[in-house]
């Protein structure tokens, strides 16, 4: 891939973030180097993939993480630190917890 193409976030082919980058400074036709419109949603759709598969690993800390805190904190304090639902603040309680939990 040219060296103008690379962004400070890395390989636009392999990186969410620097193909969202890149969108601002491409010129016409730049959708040939992903094979056209086709190759485009292609490659986004696998972004959006490995991106929602990291949200929910991200979210199982997190809920295991507010879990923790609910030891020692009510939670509607720990649901107004985190702008977080009583329903969800619930949910969290009672269900499993990520199983790598060491804090």
């Amino acid at each position: 891939m040219p060296e103008t193409e690379q962004t400070t976030n890395g390989d636009p082919r392999t990186s969410p973030e620097a193909f969202l980058a890149s969108l601002d400074h491409q010129p016409e036709g730049w959708s040939h180097e992903y094979g056209g419109p086709e190759g485009v949603a292609r490659l986004v759709s696998e972004h959006q993939t490995r991106l929602a598969e990291e949200s929910s690993r991200l979210a199982e800390v997190r809920n295991a993480a507010v879990a923790e805190m609910l030891k020692t904190r009510s939670g509607a304090e720990v649901g107004r630190i985190f702008g977080l639902s009583r329903s969800l603040i619930s949910k969290i309680a009672t269900r499993s917890k990520w199983e790598d939990a060491r804090w």
